[in-house]
């Protein structure tokens, strides 16, 4: 992180950043996102698969064609050149990056802004943070409290900036009497929270809009049903007994996979192996009571081992 905190501290101390600070916040938050990213690349914070990138625990998938030319910049320069282009273009993955970028250094960024011009860099990033918009207008106020607060406790921090940018907010406005029409709104796949808007003063017209949040990614298959054999409630695996008759169940467990060298057909198949294999161990035990005390055996010891072999004799056809 020394390295970082260096050229953090060596481009917002140079003049040009003083100069950009006054006529041009975007220019300067480029060249602040540039450096950074130009510092974690190839560190174990950033990584980059694919269309999937990881900064400081914030995952994102960037298909923009304009991530790649940021990426492979030949340095900071040629890299703020291209960030400012995705933030001029209005690209969201664009925008994402740099919000990543910016919760991740802002430690650092904390310390390497020089105490003369601190105030004004700061004001300049908040401005250049909203226009922006996109991720990086939503963590604006609090990332730029954070960096006047000298007690700022950046762990927190960092933790409320990552879930702000993963939670989605489009909102399209328009005054009285005004028109929004074709208006098309689409997110996939969100990691947070989303929120989708359109609104109108009054007489306004709203037409052809179409707002949709869709989730693409592969759902989990649905857990199979187990059922009691005695009365048939639906229970869970690892479940001790049924919650309706009492029925002992026995615990299911990785080590329960393969039965007798067996494969189960299915969750229903397996639950009931591991019933029947139960049940035949109790019979061995009140088998071995009975051997053991002959006549003198207790009644309800002599019903239960007829019930169980009633019960291990119809399991054995089920299964």
């Amino acid at each position: 992180m020394a390295d970082l905190r260096t050229r953090l501290s060596t481009w917002f101390d140079d003049p040009a950043a003083r100069r950009l600070a006054r006529v041009a916040p975007a220019a300067l938050l480029a060249g602040g996102v540039g450096v950074t990213l130009g510092a974690v690349i190839g560190l174990p914070a950033f990584a980059a698969s694919g269309l999937g990138i990881v900064l400081g625990n914030i995952a994102a998938n960037l298909t923009s064609a304009l991530i790649q030319p940021i990426l492979e910049a030949v340095d900071d320069d040629a890299r703020a050149d291209a960030i400012a282009h995705g933030l001029t273009q209005n690209d969201p993955d664009v925008a994402a990056l740099a919000a990543a970028a910016l919760a991740y250094a802002g430690p650092e960024l904390t310390q390497a802004l020089p105490d003369a011009t601190r105030t004004d860099l700061i004001a300049a990033l908040e401005r250049g943070m909203r226009d922006a918009g996109g991720p990086l207008a939503v963590i604006a106020p609090r990332y730029a409290a954070a960096l006047r607060d000298p007690q700022a406790d950046w762990a927190a921090v960092q933790i409320e900036l990552r879930r702000m940018i993963a939670d989605i907010h489009l909102v399209a406005k328009v005054g009285d009497q005004g028109t929004i029409s074709g208006l098309k709104q689409r997110v996939e796949n969100p990691t947070g929270t989303t929120k989708v808007e359109a609104i109108g003063g009054h007489a306004a017209r709203l037409e052809n809009v179409e707002q949709i949040v869709a989730n693409t990614r592969p759902q989990p298959a649905a857990a199979p049903t187990l059922t009691c054999p005695d009365c048939g409630t639906s229970v869970r695996a690892g479940q001790r007994a049924c919650a309706r008759c009492g029925l002992p169940l026995p615990g299911i467990g990785a080590a329960d996979l393969l039965i007798d060298g067996a494969v189960p057909d299915n969750e229903e198949i397996r639950f009931k192996r591991l019933l029947l294999r139960e049940k035949q161990r109790r019979l061995e035990q009140l088998e071995l009571q009975n051997a053991r005390k002959g006549h003198s055996t207790e009644p309800e010891i002599v019903t239960e081992l007829e019930d169980l072999k009633k019960e291990i004799a119809e399991l054995k056809k089920q299964i």
